[in-house]
């Protein structure tokens, strides 16, 4: 889990470009790493905050002799006021898709109720 903190309207911003991304992307690659990212996409999840957006996504990383290793990720990305929390979840268990997995409802649930008693943005 990572926490960061915006103006409301910059927030909303970075929420809208994950949503915006993950419709447009099918895959990248980070600049100076070796692993790369396939099957990029929005998926319907239980709302979060003021808005948030969940993605499902395959990191493929080499292991070897050309080898590569498929690991699947759950990615949520929520916004209460100015701050965007991002939660994600992976699976190392071979042949797993991203489909199977995703961040457990009790995280989301917990941390976003902490974060829903921060004041309101004014």
């Amino acid at each position: 889990m990572s926490l960061a903190s915006h103006n409301v309207a910059d927030a909303g911003k970075v929420v809208d470009a994950v949503r915006t991304a993950a419709g447009k992307c099918a895959g990248f690659q980070e600049d100076g790493v070796l692993w790369s990212y396939t099957d990029v996409r929005a998926v319907p999840g239980p709302a979060y905050g003021d808005e948030s957006v969940s993605v499902k996504l395959t990191q493929v990383v080499p292991v070897g002799g050309g080898d590569t290793r498929q690991v699947p990720f759950a990615i949520v990305v929520a916004r209460k006021g100015g701050v965007v929390a991002t939660f994600y979840s992976f699976s190392v268990h071979r042949g797993e898709s991203a489909a199977g997995v995703s961040v457990p409802e009790a995280i989301l649930k917990a941390q976003m109720s902490k974060l829903d008693r921060l004041p309101a943005a004014g």
